[in-house]
């Protein structure tokens, strides 16, 4: 049998971010160990769309699984929105009754002891009219695992045990679904490192910026970068932005907007001062989420994570960064 494992996102495309993590990061690291799982239990011919942190356009995804000839694709990815849960996609043009959304149902079934086991809930099994799923000429299914921007699913995401019985789970719904028999004695290898914690992400706004070999303008330039290409931020070092395997930009806000989300050591990133009246501190990064009590001017908070527009003042307590009443200075 021939299956194509999709690692979502990837290269300049971040995907998600929230809470430390960046969504191509995990995909990537799900997709690895479902592939290493898979192949040391199973017979399987399997192919990547990617196996390393690059750009693939979704129709290229597509056409390496039909290049391939495989008979089934799964592509995994990591929600975003501030909900919580699973879910999976099958393409919207296919019938409750087709063979795709049999396999759909066998995933879930396959992963819904580990949604159980951590209390994450099953939010279905859903369609859509994604590239992947449209594209592919094969039975495709795109899972959604927990949401990156939520704090209950991201400690989970940031859970190396929750990561390999997700992988486990997935592995085993694809043995099910392609009616794959085990080896006898398989050789099941360890789990890989988890990925490093990032700090921030750097949009480029600017054309032609160096990215270099070190964090000073004597270090090589590697390539340059340009609008709209974004990437995710490791570290810092004086005033030099760590993309990651040394490559370094430096943060110049003529044309780098450098969005820092956390801190790895929990220390502020910045601090929020109030410019307007009754600013609602609410008890999560959410317009749904209850007001603990109104903020006003003059007052200042120390800010000490950015999750989409949101910003965390310390415990379960966070403010929209709107400028129009929000005069946020990032350090």
């Amino acid at each position: 049998m021939k299956l194509v494992i999709d690692a979502g996102h990837g290269g300049y495309d971040s995907g998600a971010v929230g809470n430390g993590l960046v969504e191509k990061n995990l995909t990537l690291q799900i997709a690895k160990r479902v592939r290493d799982i898979l192949l040391a239990n199973y017979a399987i011919n399997i192919k990547m769309t990617r196996d390393s942190d690059v750009f693939i356009s979704l129709s290229e995804r597509a056409n390496i699984a039909n290049s391939f000839g495989a008979d089934f694709f799964i592509s995994f990815h990591i929600n975003s929105g501030g909900g919580t849960g699973f879910e999976s996609y099958i393409y919207n043009g296919l019938s409750d009754s087709s063979s795709a959304a049999a396999k759909q149902q066998k995933m879930h079934a396959a992963v819904n002891p580990v949604l159980t086991k951590y209390g994450l809930r099953d939010r279905g099994a859903k369609k859509a009219n994604y590239a992947v799923l449209r594209e592919t000429a094969m039975d495709a299914l795109l899972t959604e695992t927990a949401f990156i921007d939520t704090t209950f699913d991201a400690n989970l995401l940031k859970n190396p045990q929750f990561i390999e019985d997700l992988c486990q789970a997935y592995a085993r719904g694809i043995a099910v679904i392609l009616g794959l028999t085990a080896n006898p004695n398989p050789p099941n290898p360890e789990p890989p490192s988890p990925a490093p914690q990032t700090i921030g992400i750097a949009y480029i706004r600017g054309k032609n910026v160096n990215l270099r070999s070190g964090p000073s303008t004597s270090s090589s330039v590697i390539r340059q970068l340009n609008s709209p290409e974004s990437y995710v931020v490791y570290q810092e070092s004086n005033g030099w932005l760590d993309l990651g395997t040394g490559q370094w930009i430096y943060n110049d806000p003529s044309y780098i907007d450098y969005v820092k989300y956390g801190n790895s050591d929990g220390s502020p990133i910045g601090v929020a001062n109030i410019r307007g009246t009754n600013v609602n501190l609410r008890s999560g990064p959410s317009t749904s989420s209850s007001v603990i009590r109104k903020l006003n001017s003059p007052e200042s908070y120390l800010v000490y994570a950015n999750q989409n527009g949101w910003l965390n003042l310390g415990g379960n307590q966070w403010i929209y960064n709107d400028p129009s009443y929000i005069k946020y200075d990032q350090y």
